[in-house]
């Protein structure tokens, strides 16, 4: 399975346990039923990406370690389709 890690604001790294925020929903007074509903809320909206989001995380993580692969990443996954250029 997939490890997630959550950046803490002091710039340390934790991994993702739901558990942890079962447990804080819980000590904020929530039933355990709610609790549960809102942290399956939870996983699922850390999952949810736009596909316009995930290219651009692609290109740039690409572009860090082979820039003429970005750059061919980006002509054909990111840049626009220029549709006139097509019409004579």
């Amino acid at each position: 399975m997939m490890k997630i890690e959550i950046l803490k604001k002091d710039g340390t790294k934790e991994e993702f346990k739901s558990e942890k925020i079962l447990d804080v929903i819980k000590a904020a007074g929530a039933s355990e039923s709610v609790a549960k509903l809102v942290v399956k809320d939870v996983i699922t909206n850390l999952f949810r990406i736009s596909s316009k989001k995930l290219r651009k995380s692609i290109y740039k993580s690409l572009k860090k370690i082979d820039k003429e692969a970005a750059n061919n990443y980006r002509k054909h996954y990111i840049q626009e389709p220029n549709h006139s250029a097509h019409i004579k």
